[in-house]
């Protein structure tokens, strides 16, 4: 358990969690806490780590996703975030813009105006990460 949370908090994220909502309860924490999004999420994700309903190869993949959209997200990259999450979901273009926009509002997470350029760079060090996790395997 977290030192900075009391264990009424601590329940309350776990309830948001035992009720399919890691997002609320993402950002339940950082309300808390005052965290990073990274924070909550590992938080979070430890918490809920006990659930044997999912499969350690789906989970590990879908907090990759999260992460790697997460991050782009606080680095302005929203373009390659919907298309990051277009691609790894099937989902259509709309869709996956909608919970794009969802997740900036959910984490009220800033846009930040004409940051496209450095996204390029963070994409490549994902691949490059991708692919050297995949050659641990």
């Amino acid at each position: 358990m977290d030192s900075q949370l009391t264990d009424a908090q601590v329940d309350q994220i776990r309830k948001k969690i035992g009720d399919g909502r890691k997002l609320d309860a993402c950002k339940l924490y950082r309300g808390f806490t005052g965290s990073s999004l990274r924070e909550a999420k590992q938080f979070v994700d430890n918490l809920s780590s006990g659930d044997p309903s999912r499969s350690e190869a789906a989970e590990g993949s879908e907090e990759a996703l999260v992460e790697q959209i997460l991050d782009l997200l606080e680095a302005g990259c929203k373009l390659d975030a919907v298309r990051i999450y277009k691609d790894h979901t099937g989902k259509s273009i709309l869709e996956s813009k909608t919970f794009i926009e969802s997740l900036i509002d959910e984490f009220e997470i800033l846009e930040k105006p004409n940051s496209q350029s450095g996204c390029a760079g963070l994409i490549l060090i994902f691949v490059v990460w991708g692919f050297i996790l995949q050659s641990m395997l």
